[in-house]
């Protein structure tokens, strides 16, 4: 009867973690700054306490082989970041956009896409004073760019 109850309870905790939960990260020191990530955010939206988040980011000539980007959520009042869950998007419109019909060698920037949902719960300021910052992992590589948006939420 126990092992049923923990199972079950473990079953809620993990849906809890994927519908929205974030965690206070820290960032490491070896962190790169190159701005040769190339991104966009093409969405925010707000639908009851979810906060949605979606883009792409690439290094241009260079294939995403490993997919490890995050979200990051930078509060602007005391630095805290906040690593909000982030899945990967297939995004074969990033590849055709960026295909060089000219050129002998073309990349494979499929999995550029991401999608980030957080709790609004879990924000303990205006959805404004966070900045929205990317954890570029992709490829074993360590980038952090900040976007110099805000969760200005559209609409």
């Amino acid at each position: 009867m126990y092992g049923g109850m923990l199972a079950l309870l473990g079953f809620a905790f993990l849906l809890y973690l994927s519908v929205g939960g974030g965690v206070s990260v820290y960032i490491p020191e070896n962190l790169n700054y190159d701005q040769k990530v190339k991104f966009y955010i093409d969405h925010i939206e707000k639908n009851g306490r979810f906060l949605s988040l979606s883009g792409w980011a690439l290094i241009p000539d260079e294939n995403i082989e490993i997919y490890k980007t995050h979200i990051l959520l930078r509060n602007i009042i005391d630095e805290q970041y906040l690593k909000i869950p982030t899945i990967m998007r297939m995004r074969e419109d990033m590849t055709e956009h960026f295909h060089d019909p000219y050129s002998e060698v073309n990349y494979n920037y499929n999995m550029s896409g991401w999608h980030a949902r957080v709790n609004t719960d879990k924000l303990n300021l205006s959805l404004e004073q966070y900045e929205i910052v990317l954890l570029y992992q992709n490829n074993f590589r360590n980038i952090l760019v900040y976007t110099g948006r805000h969760l200005v939420v559209e609409g």
